[in-house]
């Protein structure tokens, strides 16, 4: 009797042992992501880098942290490679993807001389609502109205009127954005554009139409793709040019919009390697054997260059 309860203990002695260095190593991980955030934030991108290695090694089987190296590592090679691009479709196909990862990640200060360069080199429609983003983002909204307001007359689209009305609006210039919201006639490109549909809901909310702004912003989530719907639905929650439309009691009713939009079967992952469609999938089995490569390499926590 006392021999079986000495095994029963020892057993627990075990489990508990294991259970606390699974905890450690899983708590010693989330420090290291929280903290390689906290480091992108402030713009040190080795340092961030260093973090997220970290936290892969600590917690080897989870895969977020796998990717955010990975993916932070790909990000310095292509900063530190952009102005060294001679290629100028090259150039713009990295830019836009370190826009897009800024962006993400709310680096707008770290878009901002992007944007303009990208914009300098362009200057359309595109480049210029890109520029406005960002500049909204940073509350630079005077800048916005400036840049949408000085467009040539061929750059000049509902959107960019659209975020120019935003720009002015935010600065308590009501009636110009007003003036400007009724020269918007959407196309049926724009009527299913769920980013034009998000902004032009932002200026009815800021100008006063909430009923309008709830109509706009249910159409932008019958736009988007249904991956992503939730995402936005939060993101809209929480912005507060949107204020009067979220706030209204019909805004329960917008949130209950269903996504309208056929999706490929791509899972949308973060990356094709962990998709579980990558193998039946032109772009994701190319994308997956790369991913699987970069893996490899992923763990040891150093940088390639």
């Amino acid at each position: 009797m006392r021999i079986r309860q000495t095994v029963l203990a020892l057993a627990a002695a075990c489990v508990l042992v294991v259970s606390g260095h699974v905890w450690a190593a899983a708590s010693d991980a989330a420090a290291s992501s929280a903290e390689g955030q906290a480091l992108l934030q402030k713009g040190d991108f080795a340092g961030a880098l260093q973090a997220y290695a970290k936290a892969a090694k600590a917690d080897s089987e989870n895969q977020e942290y796998r990717t955010q190296y990975m993916v932070l590592r790909r990000v310095i090679t292509l900063r530190d490679g952009l102005a060294k691009e001679k290629n100028a479709e090259k150039w713009e196909l990295t830019a836009r993807s370190l826009r897009n990862f800024y962006h993400m990640n709310k680096l707008y200060g770290e878009a901002l001389p992007l944007d303009r360069e990208m914009h300098a080199k362009a200057n359309t429609a595109d480049s210029a609502i890109g520029l406005a983003e960002t500049l909204l983002a940073l509350d630079k909204s005077a800048d916005a109205e400036k840049l949408l307001g000085g467009l040539e007359a061929k750059v000049i689209t509902n959107h960019t009127r659209i975020l120019q009305g935003v720009a002015q609006a935010r600065q308590n210039k009501v009636d110009p954005a007003k003036e400007l919201l009724k020269g918007v006639k959407l196309t049926k490109e724009e009527e299913a554009n769920p980013n034009v549909l998000f902004d032009l809901a932002t200026l009815k909310s800021l100008t006063g139409d909430t009923a309008g702004g709830l109509v706009a912003i249910t159409a932008c989530f019958e736009n988007v793709p249904p991956s992503q719907l939730e995402a936005v639905k939060k993101y809209a929650k929480d912005c507060k040019d949107l204020s009067a439309v979220t706030g209204s009691a019909d805004f329960a009713t917008a949130l209950k919009a269903e996504s309208k939009v056929k999706e490929s079967k791509c899972s949308g992952g973060a990356n094709c390697g962990t998709c579980k469609n990558a193998g039946s999938c032109s772009t994701g089995a190319k994308g997956a054997a790369a991913c699987k490569e970069e893996a490899k390499t992923g763990d040891s926590g150093k940088d390639k260059k």
